[in-house]
């Protein structure tokens, strides 16, 4: 039934439901307390009649003059009380014999006054004041008299009681009772209550009902609105117009409130459209990759295998999904798997993810092939996955193992040609030596002129022959060496500043042919480096001889200097001349063996272009490099750069 009320009068319902209870509870106390406080007077009442009756009793038995009539002080107390209206319809009083007291009465025939009811009896057996309320609303009240305490101290009345009845100190003599009427009382507080009640009542109806329209008014009737709107949403209708309410209650933030969530409620099928075409288009990617693309779980259950996948291993999508991966790899990694999965998991470690290597898989067939597998780690919420992408190395693997046969081949020729150049360069050098010599012998007359200037002419002809041929023998020796890693490197301490002074004393003649300027930039403070002098010596010559070789007229300058750097310390040589350049065709193949810029400067200068290809060659095993910067017809800058301290070669 309620269900099918308005939120405002259910509102109100519930606010006069809770109205009743608190004016019930409020009336229900006021009774409480009404009905304590006519206890505690009636309480008062009766311990001031009690004393009243007590002063009374006391004073009639101690004017006794005998003790003929037993009855005497009853008498005088009833003839007293009645004087001053004490005993009535609402009240009575009367006295209580003790045990001993009794017992002394039952033996002389004198008049016994007996408990009457369970107040009297409890006050006599406890010797404490006793008080209780009945349901017909009479208050009792009785109080106990005790030999030795109160009234009972007067010497007459204790000698009297106790040489008489025996009775000690502390013992109950008897005691004084008194019962009240409060029954009047209790029934005008009962009419009393009964009208508080209705009216409690009648006031929480009425505040009801003017709850219920005011929220009705205020907030049923824009919230019944409202949820008629949100079952429209809610049935796919977004075109609801849903007015914003310019209130600062709480109505006004749920029209705002409902205002954004229809907003985001079409947002929210936007982006649900937008992820089902996102799914299709990923759907779509993964089914036609080349690769294979397999997604496992933190288990190595297989959730994902697209097509490429099926191609490789040759199993149906619906053989490999809901299977361990572990499945499509040969022994001993298939028992392995697992363990390499949850050590990972556990410790971190990776052995494959987030890189790729060379692994082998295993087909439907059984077989096994080569595959490059690529692993990576994905969170989705509280879940791992790894998504494996596969490559079947079979063709790959194929045409690498004939290039590294076809490489192990070429390496192979290459070694016996520098071996061949080698050791024929050595057979060359001793007969060339040897014409070297003894044309030399001839030229200088040491045993004799010749006689014959055309002979001596001859004779320098064989000696510069000789000369050319065995250096050229010497650069095919050192380029044999590099290429077969046989050139031994010899450092030592060079004093840079005197190595240079020497070295371009040694070459400047050779400069000066061509008309060319020598120019030396060496500081004084260079200081010194630790290199194989031979080899530094040989790559500079060859700079600074071709730079006089390819310039006329022009200028030839060789500068030093140190610099450091964050990975060490290191010795820089310039060689610039003013040359005929090199364009940057030419500059391509300039440092490999047997190549100069073309065949025209062959023609011209001569040269078998391994001078440059031997210098780079020394330099990288000396732990540096060699660079050049050209420009046709302006010149040529060659950048030799050396660490200090030559590295020891690696063994």
């Amino acid at each position: 039934m309620t269900s099918q009320l308005k939120l405002g009068s259910k509102i109100a319902l519930l606010v006069s439901g809770l109205l009743i209870v608190v004016m019930l509870a409020s009336a229900a106390l006021f009774v409480e307390v009404q009905s304590s406080i006519f206890r505690t007077n009636a309480q008062k009442g009766a311990v001031e009649a009690l004393e009243i009756v007590e002063t009374l009793h006391v004073q009639a038995m101690l004017n006794r003059t005998g003790t003929s009539d037993e009855n005497v002080s009853i008498a005088i107390l009833d003839a007293t009380m009645e004087r001053v209206g004490m005993n009535s319809n609402r009240m009575s009083l009367w006295l209580v014999q003790g045990p001993k007291a009794l017992a002394f009465q039952a033996k002389n025939g004198a008049h016994q006054e007996r408990a009457r009811d369970e107040v009297d009896r409890r006050a006599i057996e406890t010797a404490g004041i006793a008080e209780a309320m009945s349901a017909d609303n009479i208050y009792r009240y009785t109080r106990p008299v005790i030999l030795g305490q109160g009234s009972a101290t007067n010497i007459k009345c204790y000698s009297c009681h106790k040489e008489l009845m025996d009775i000690i100190d502390g013992e109950v003599i008897g005691a004084y009772s008194v019962a009240l009427d409060l029954s009047q009382e209790f029934f005008e507080l009962s009419r009393a209550a009964n009208r508080i009640y209705g009216l409690a009542i009648l006031v929480s109806v009425i505040i009801a009902a003017f709850i219920a329209y005011l929220l009705n008014r205020l907030a049923g009737a824009p919230l019944a609105k409202m949820t008629g709107m949100m079952r429209q949403i809610a049935a796919g209708e977004t075109e609801v117009d849903i007015p914003i309410l310019k209130r600062g209650d709480e109505v006004g933030e749920i029209s705002r409130a409902l205002h954004i969530f229809r907003e985001n409620i079409i947002g929210l099928r936007s982006a649900e459209k937008g992820q089902a075409t996102s799914e299709s288009f990923l759907r779509t990617v993964l089914d036609n990759m080349v690769d294979g693309l397999i997604v496992i779980d933190r288990r190595g259950i297989v959730q994902s295998y697209n097509p490429s996948a099926k191609e490789i291993f040759g199993f149906d999508k619906n053989e490999v999904i809901g299977n361990n991966v572990s499945m499509l790899m040969p022994e001993p990694d298939k028992s392995r798997h697992d363990g390499y999965l949850e050590r990972y998991q556990k410790e971190g470690t990776p052995h494959i993810m987030g890189t790729g290597r060379d692994v082998i898989g295993k087909r439907k067939d059984g077989s096994c092939f080569p595959m490059w597998l690529g692993v990576s780690e994905i969170h989705i919420d509280s879940d791992v996955f790894y998504i494996g992408v596969i490559q079947d190395d079979t063709e790959r693997k194929r045409t690498e193992n004939a290039l590294l046969q076809a490489r192990d081949k070429a390496e192979s020729a290459n070694r016996a040609k520098s071996e061949f150049l080698a050791n024929m360069s050595h057979e060359l050098r001793t007969p060339l030596n040897a014409i070297i010599g003894f044309s030399e012998t001839m030229a200088t007359g040491v045993l004799g002129k010749l006689g014959n200037k055309t002979y001596e002419e001859y004779t320098r002809h064989i000696h510069d022959s000789g000369k050319h041929l065995l250096g050229l023998i010497s650069n095919v020796l050192d380029l044999s060496k590099i290429e077969a890693g046989k050139m031994d490197m010899h450092p030592e301490t060079v004093d840079l500043k005197h190595f240079v002074n020497d070295a371009v004393s040694a070459i400047k003649a050779g400069i000066e042919k061509n008309n060319n300027i020598l120019e030396l930039d060496c500081p004084d403070d260079i200081g010194t480096m630790v290199t194989d002098i031979t080899a530094l010596r040989q790559i500079l010559f060859n700079l600074l001889g071709n730079a006089g070789k390819f310039t006329n007229d022009g200028r030839i300058s060789l500068a030093l200097k140190r610099r450091k750097t964050s990975k060490g310390d290191y010795i820089i040589f310039t060689v610039t001349d003013t040359g005929i350049g090199l364009s940057g065709q030419q500059l391509k193949g300039l440092f490999r063996a047997f190549m100069q810029g073309d065949s025209s400067i062959t023609k011209r200068f001569g040269g078998t272009g391994l001078g440059l290809s031997i210098s780079r060659g020394m330099c990288e095993m000396m732990g540096g490099d060699i660079s050049v910067d050209s420009t046709p017809g302006e010149g040529s800058t060659f950048t030799v750069v050396l660490p200090s301290i030559m590295p020891k070669p690696a063994i």
